[in-house]
């Protein structure tokens, strides 16, 4: 990879944050040009570094990660934070989710996985610790979860080539309808193609 993929660190817990800016610039793709340790210095630094990549928790002072997300996103449509917590529960990740986060990793997942939802989030693509992408699909509870039923079912089929006209037809109803889930499914996960559609679909184990 020719650029270098620059990296905004935000976490109040120094042997955390020393520890995880050492292991990224060993990486030779990785450039961490700023670290700071609570939200409101988040927003400051992100208005002076301009960083592809912010990687936040959600436990800071003055501005809690999740806030300064909000403020984030409200700024800059476009921006891409990962958000890296110890925070597991369905209410913290939905949050994030739908605040704009385009990843979710917990802090005890190994280094592998930040160097991936990094790499996935800059080339566009969303990445969600298996911990967090199970309230995706959690039939459990269906009126919190991302994905309605319907919404999952026009998933797989998208994930399998099909184009709106043949979901409406496999699903019975119309081909409006087919786009609006299509386009809601999108905004829910914060996805732009049907490639990434199709990624995550295999990543959930909807496809093979």
């Amino acid at each position: 990879m020719s650029h270098k993929i620059r990296i905004l660190l935000a976490d109040d817990y120094p042997m955390i944050i020393d520890g995880l800016k050492l292991c990224l610039e060993t990486r030779d793709n990785f450039d961490v040009v700023g670290v700071v340790s609570d939200g409101e210095k988040a927003l400051e630094a992100f208005e002076i570094l301009k960083p592809d990549i912010v990687i936040m928790d959600i436990n800071m002072p003055n501005l809690d990660g999740l806030q300064a997300l909000e403020a984030l996103k409200k700024r800059h449509p476009n921006i891409k934070v990962i958000i890296l917590s110890m925070h597991s529960s369905r209410e913290h990740v939905m949050r994030a989710i739908r605040s704009g986060a385009k990843g979710y990793l917990l802090k005890d997942v190994p280094f592998s996985d930040v160097v991936a939802a990094i790499e996935a989030t800059f080339r566009g693509s969303t990445y969600y610790s298996q911990e967090a992408s199970k309230y995706f699909f959690d039939e459990s509870d269906e009126e919190r979860t991302i994905l309605s039923k319907r919404e999952k079912q026009v998933l797989t089929l998208v994930a399998k080539g099909h184009s709106n006209k043949m979901i409406a037809r496999e699903l019975n109803f119309s081909v409006r309808t087919s786009e609006t889930h299509r386009r809601n499914i999108k905004q829910k996960l914060n996805l732009n193609s049907t490639a990434e559609l199709t990624h995550y679909a295999i990543s959930q184990g909807l496809i093979l």
